[in-house]
């Protein structure tokens, strides 16, 4: 059973049970007859009264239920498929030759046709059949709330005001035929509470020259809009070799004009709410729209029909324009557009255009996170916003200051931060009204990482193994509990004041002799030592210290030092690596589908669904996000909605494979 738009409650549905399809039995014919010598378009009437959902299907006798935050049931009983949605059993009047691709459904749950097409008089007296309509494919709603359908295929939907003229009907150039239409009647409030008269159909063409192949309905809805309604769609002339344009129709005048035209392969597109459009294409439709070798690009037309190149070279860009304060601006996901070099999935990565930023790729481009191929950038502070927050420091510095230490620190040791671009592909992004930025793709989760360095150690303390454990230690603190955990106590590295060899023998000397300590080197070593500073450790010296570690039998300080009895330690070169892994930058991140959300502070991404699941589509309904995805562990489909109160996915529908809303 296939459910392709559906509208209640604030949102709409369209999604797929697996095993429930059919097959659509009515995929050629003209729509509009000739029978006994009497012709006769398709009058189609669309009828919402009453209707609290509108759903587009193709299906037998189904159930469907539905669940929301409200706990709404529904049940799709009898609603019939193809045409044979007008018995009386599924709400049509006998005799009505209804389209079953389209049903509403009322506040008791009961699903009825919402098509009926009208034929002649003399057909109506020969008790034949009407006109056979097309499927609808997909319906959408402007932001005046006006309905617009899309038919599968064009059909006559009018008759010539000459009988003679019927030859003229089937010559798509001569406009009796039409494939996209407007609801006339009001807006949709309007439509639900009067039912409308059905002798002429109440369908108004939106053009009856262009029509939509079925490859150029991509996205979810032929249909977009502007803030004023006006329209934008894609088309094709008759007969034009199925080369797309993108048309708008002005919801004022009537008007069409062509807003992308035929001289480039466009492959999709999308419209701002102030009438601006971003598009990929390629310069030519040859070898299936690869242009003959050429790139694809990104573009965008200002409202003002100015062209502007965004980026190029690519072969998948995935965009959604976005409201600025600076006005019209796009977020995509594709190759650097700063970069001289060759495109490719390495410097691929989430990024912002904003045209009123400036007129060069380095002025207008931006990025939105950092890029899976550049996690260092993010572990080691050398991130330009980093360098402004934390200052320009570096692992190797001598001198650093805590807070440097104490964010690389925890970045270091942090797990699951998402990182995205460097060859994991964004599939879909949408933003909110507010701003939230939300992406489906392949996401890299960082691993749990461990801080390294080498120490230099002055003074009395534990080896263990190659690691120093300092007096004072929870564990190894003390002689005894050092060599009970088969550990060395270092005392000998050092010299005597006089000539003795060990420390004891040294301080065995009469009283008066100093045994003045060695630095014992430790290497490249993950100790909770190197994210220690002075402020929060005493035993730290943050530079190269020149006061050498005495240990003194008496009160009295050698020539050669300061007496001190403190064991004492500095930090050489700090690292990061993967915890239980070697140094390998490749071993830091897990790849998964999912659905996540841009942290504009950080600029890393949050993950908002579970590791055990495949993110597939996104929609954002009221600035809420639903998706579909496919859990592993439990082997079938859910449609889930983003809880942000409870910062949980909720689910809406399972066992269910949603397709569109």
């Amino acid at each position: 059973m296939k459910y392709q738009s559906f509208w209640v409650s604030g949102f709409v549905l369209a999604a797929v049970l697996a095993g429930c399809g059919k097959d659509d039995k009515n995929k050629d014919g003209g729509g509009g007859m000739m029978m006994n010598g009497a012709q006769s378009a398709a009058l189609v009437t669309a009828d919402f009264t009453d209707a609290v959902g509108v759903l587009v299907i193709d299906s037998t006798s189904q159930s469907l239920r539905l669940k929301d935050s409200s706990n709404l049931s529904l049940s799709l009983q009898g609603s019939g498929g193809g045409n044979n949605a007008g018995s009386e059993s599924s709400g049509g009047k006998k005799g009505e030759n209804g389209d079953g691709s389209l049903v509403k459904v009322g506040d008791d749950g009961q699903v009825k046709a919402a098509l009926s097409s009208g034929g002649s008089e003399a057909d109506d007296m020969n008790n034949c059949c009407k006109p056979e309509i097309p499927r609808v494919k997909t319906i959408a709603v402007s932001p005046s709330k006006e309905v617009y359908l899309h038919f599968e295929r064009p059909f006559v939907y009018k008759n010539p005001e000459n009988s003679a003229d019927w030859s003229k009907v089937w010559d798509a150039s001569n406009g009796y035929q039409c494939q996209i239409f407007k609801v006339k009647g009001g807006n949709l409030d309007e439509l639900r509470s009067e039912a409308p008269s059905i002798d002429e159909g109440n369908l108004e063409c939106l053009d009856n020259l262009h029509f939509v192949d079925s490859w150029q309905a991509s996205r979810n809805s032929v249909f977009q809009f502007d803030e004023n309604s006006n329209v934008y769609y894609p088309g094709s002339l008759p007969n034009g070799g199925g080369k797309m344009v993108v048309y708008r129709y002005d919801a004022v005048t009537h008007q069409t004009t062509e807003v992308i035209n035929s001289n480039i392969c466009v492959q999709d597109f999308l419209v701002t709410k102030a009438g601006g459009v971003f598009y990929t294409g390629t310069s030519s439709c040859a070898n299936g729209g690869g242009g003959g070798g050429d790139g694809g690009f990104f573009r965008y037309v200002s409202p003002a029909s100015q062209v502007r190149e965004i980026a190029r070279d690519w072969w998948n860009f995935v965009f959604e324009p976005v409201q600025g304060a600076t006005g019209d601006q796009a977020v995509f996901f594709g190759p650097d557009p700063r970069n001289a070099t060759t495109a490719s999935w390495n410097n691929a990565c989430l990024f912002n255009f904003d045209p009123a930023a400036g007129t060069s790729a380095a002025q207008s481009i931006s990025e939105k996170i950092t890029c899976g191929a550049d996690i260092w950038s993010w572990i080691n502070l050398s991130r330009p916003e980093d360098i402004t927050a934390y200052g320009n420091y570096s692992t190797g510095s001598t001198t650093i200051p805590d807070n440097w230490v104490g964010e690389y620190k925890n970045r270091c040791t942090s797990s699951g931060k998402i990182f995205a671009g460097g060859g994991s592909q964004i599939s879909s992004i949408k933003q909110d009204s507010t701003g939230k930025i939300y992406v489906i793709g392949k996401v890299r989760k960082k691993k749990e990482g461990a801080l390294t360095c080498s120490l230099s150690v002055k003074g009395p303390h534990c080896a263990i193994a190659g690691f120093p454990y300092l007096p004072g230690h929870a564990t190894y603190g003390t002689e005894a509990t050092c060599q009970a955990a088969s550990g060395t106590w270092v005392t000998d590295e050092g010299r005597c004041s006089a000539s003795k060899t060990t420390r004891d023998e040294c301080l065995d000397e009469a009283g008066t002799e100093s045994w003045f300590y060695n630095e014992v080197q430790y290497n490249n070593i993950a100790s909770d030592y190197c994210g220690e500073t002075a402020s929060s450790n005493a035993n730290y010296v943050d530079a190269l210290y020149s006061a050498t570690v005495q240990d003194v039998e008496s009160g009295t300080a050698g020539s050669a030092g300061t007496a001190f009895a403190t064991t004492k330690f500095r930090r050489g070169w700090l690292g990061c690596q993967v915890k239980g892994a070697g140094m390998n930058s490749g071993d830091w991140t897990e790849e998964f589908k999912s659905l996540a959300k841009v942290d504009n502070s950080t600029k890393t991404l949050q993950l908002l669904s579970a590791t055990d699941e495949q993110a597939i589509n996104l929609w954002l309904i009221n600035d809420v996000p639903y998706y579909s995805t496919f859990n592993t562990t439990q082997g079938k489909y859910f449609l889930k909605r983003w809880d942000s109160l409870s910062s949980s996915s909720l689910a809406v529908a399972e066992n269910f494979e949603a397709y569109n809303l």
